[in-house]
């Protein structure tokens, strides 16, 4: 819309006005559930055709989630539900539990002792970083979000890509301990 106002070729004189309805129109996406699969019909600008509602299958109601590992090494630690950086950035060798992520959550990174995001792929920014940082990373995790409490202890296997909620036991079965962080 900026460019083809600046081009002369805008459909609409009042660029603040514009900005204003395309900000609230960004806004209101943020209260859509993201669908695991995404399929468009027609012409991207068809809002009510790029909404697909996710299926819960009620599949994950045990102690131990899986996803996929990204980055290994163990952390044992608390939660810190972070929906967007901007939200609170007072990390403290929490594990940073998150929906999704983007290049501007990399400042958080080193503030964090282990990262378990619920959508991503091996490919994503933030398996890539977090590979070169070396943080223990598991992505891909269905139903993160509902599933763990803010501040809840949690074990997390970077290597087999299993979480532990309930804080007891050992996710890995491998020999040597959690790297304990309190937080």
């Amino acid at each position: 819309d900026c460019f083809a106002w600046v081009e002369g070729r805008a459909t609409c004189v009042n660029l603040r006005g514009l900005v204003a309805l395309r900000r609230a129109e960004f806004a209101s996406f943020e209260d859509l559930p993201i669908s695991d699969r995404m399929e468009t019909v027609g012409p991207v600008y068809y809002g009510d055709q790029l909404y697909v509602p996710p299926v819960d299958t009620g599949e994950d109601d045990g102690p131990v989630l899986q996803g996929t590992s990204c980055c290994p090494g163990r952390v044992a630690a608390k939660a810190r539900i972070i929906l967007k950086p901007s939200d609170d950035l007072r990390l403290q060798g929490e594990i940073l539990v998150t929906e999704r992520t983007d290049p501007g959550w990399v400042p958080l990174y080193p503030s964090a002792s282990g990262l378990l995001i619920e959508r991503g792929s091996l490919l994503s920014h933030a398996a890539v970083v977090a590979r070169e940082l070396g943080l223990p990373t598991i992505i891909g995790i269905r139903n993160l979000i509902k599933r763990v409490q803010d501040g809840q202890w949690v074990d997390m296997d970077g290597r087999s890509g299993q979480v532990r909620l309930d804080g007891e036991g050992d996710v890995s079965g491998s020999a040597g301990p959690a790297q304990e962080v309190v937080a």
